[in-house]
């Protein structure tokens, strides 16, 4: 069929490729065309790279403020602490290799020690840091110091930060101890498997003069020291923490810059890979305009990416391929706009469902698995709140800490099971009372209440509801030893006068239920 075209007296010979004004035009728009690739490419990449690094250092800014928050949220026992641990860290020994297990096993063993030196006492309300034995201090660094190690560890590996530190600077700028290094390293012989601790540093201020600027000025300044390392480039910022009116050290952030430039340089070619291959579709428009024989062809073409532009039908990609037009450039450009077609309404449909994906899990992030509530992550976003309307003068709130008494009793001789049963009951307890409050499920049997509306007013008729309704379910008959749930209710009201911080009120109220605990275990005996 080929062969009599070309013999038909009708056909009108092509012109020579090197006369044709396709190719003169495609030549001009090729070259205006790559210049406006340049340059856009160039633009859009000191843009990006501007918005990526202003990003990079709010990031570091909020993971800094974030652990300054939760290192000043201890109070006296950290800064004790600190100071103990910078004078006696050849005694502490933390093994290298430890992980949450350790952590959990130290804690155990301070818990354990602490109720048999001080029966019915409790660390912190009742015995000071000050107040332990030395050999309990050494116990209590073993896992209060790792506790937080590992903390930091984790928060380098969430942000993927490069180096995430707290450090005590000397004053005189020439040395620099690190408290918290997430770079282990051996004490001594790696045979040993102790983890080196507060190793105190020479830190030439030439190179890092932001550091101890911070620590001088004792608040957050707007620069950062800038240098390189094993990492690139690397950029540090800097968080003084502030325990009371004393200065206690610097949380640090490290970012690398050359790796976020690099996932910058990586975007901007693919933008501007997409962009040059729409803009060079457009030479073939500009060359088979000249060419009558594709105008048809061209026209139809436009129309039906007209017409998934508007309706976003996947359906218009089988109508191409149905009626591809021919083998030449033009049939080929039909077949990938086609696959093109189809594989960005696949793509859309996955972002569709991972973005449905992610606000479900976001919200169970907040929520706890085994009763439904509110969990501590979420207690934390309300405490913030709350932290900014105090600022502004304007809150009314009240906070009522519940604890669920024998649960470790119910878990060691039932089972987890019935554990579980426990504090989902006293959960529906809690929620049916205080039902014009929020409540959150802060640890395995403790629960808080923000005092809210009527709850707030009427809190006096609310507790002695929640203590009728819990002596009501235990008086029934039947019931098996791990459905009568105990637990003891203690609450405080924010008062500006004598609570500074939302955390005020929480201690306040976390000692009225301590209160009470005692006062049931009275009446108990």
């Amino acid at each position: 069929m080929t062969r009599n075209l070309k013999k038909s007296p009708q056909e009108i010979k092509p012109l020579k490729w090197y006369n044709s004004l396709s190719v003169k035009f495609a030549a001009l728009f090729l070259a205006f065309t790559l210049t406006i690739i340049v340059i856009s490419g160039f633009s859009i990449f000191l843009v990006q790279r501007k918005n990526f690094e202003d990003q990079s250092i709010v990031t570091m800014k909020h993971m800094g403020m974030m652990l300054r928050d939760q290192m000043a949220a201890d109070g006296e026992t950290f800064l004790e602490y600190q100071k103990f641990i910078l004078q006696n860290s050849k005694k502490v020994y933390i093994p290298f290799d430890f992980g949450d297990e350790y952590v959990e096993q130290k804690k155990m063993e301070f818990e354990t020690a602490f109720d048999a030196a001080y029966p019915g006492k409790i660390f912190r309300n009742d015995v000071k840091f000050s107040d332990l034995s030395y050999k309990m201090k050494i116990l209590f660094c073993n896992y209060y110091h790792s506790k937080w190690f590992l903390y930091f560890e984790k928060m380098r590996e969430w942000y993927d930060a490069p180096y995430v530190y707290y450090v005590l600077p000397s004053d005189n700028k020439v040395n620099v101890i690190y408290i918290f290094d997430t770079e282990r390293t051996y004490e001594g012989d790696e045979r040993y498997n102790r983890l080196h601790l507060c190793d105190n540093f020479a830190e030439d201020y030439d190179e890092m003069p932001f550091l101890f600027d911070t620590w001088q000025a004792g608040e957050m300044l707007d620069g950062m020291d800038s240098f390189d390392n094993e990492y690139g480039r690397t950029y540090s910022y800097y968080v003084p923490l502030w325990i009371g009116q004393e200065k206690a050290g610097l949380v640090c952030v490290d970012m690398d810059i050359d790796y976020v430039h690099s996932n910058i340089a990586r975007s901007v070619a693919q933008l501007v890979g997409a962009s040059a291959l729409i803009m060079f579709i457009g030479i073939f428009f500009l060359m088979v305009f000249i060419n009558r024989k594709y105008v048809a062809k061209l026209s139809r073409l436009s129309r039906i990416i007209s017409t998934y532009g508007e309706y976003k039908d996947a359906v218009i990609a089988q109508s191409i391929a149905n009626k591809k037009s021919g083998r030449d450039e033009i049939g080929v450009m039909e077949s990938h706009v086609a696959k093109m077609m189809t594989e960005l309404d696949t793509y859309m449909k996955k972002l569709t469902m991972k973005e449905k994906e992610l606000v479900e899990s976001i919200e169970e992030s907040t929520h706890d698995a085994l009763t439904g509530i509110r969990n501590k992550k979420a207690y934390d976003m309300e405490v913030k709140k709350i932290s900014h309307a105090i600022a502004k003068g304007k809150v009314k709130f009240g906070i009522a800490m519940i604890d669920m008494n024998f649960l470790k009793n119910i878990n060691d001789n039932f089972g987890h099971e019935c554990g579980n049963f426990a504090i989902k009951k006293l959960c529906r307890l809690i929620c049916l009372t205080f039902d014009h409050s929020p409540v959150f499920r802060v640890g395995g049997d403790e629960f808080v209440v923000l005092l809210q509306n009527e709850d707030y007013d009427n809190i006096r008729k609310v507790e002695r509801n929640f203590n009728d309704a819990m002596e009501r379910q235990n008086a029934e008959t039947g019931l098996k030893e791990w459905e009568r749930v105990s637990a003891a209710l203690g609450y405080a009201f924010f008062d500006s006068k004598i609570d500074s911080s939302i955390q005020d009120t929480f201690a306040r109220a976390d000692k009225a239920m301590y209160e009470r605990k005692k006062a049931m275990k009275a009446e108990r005996k």
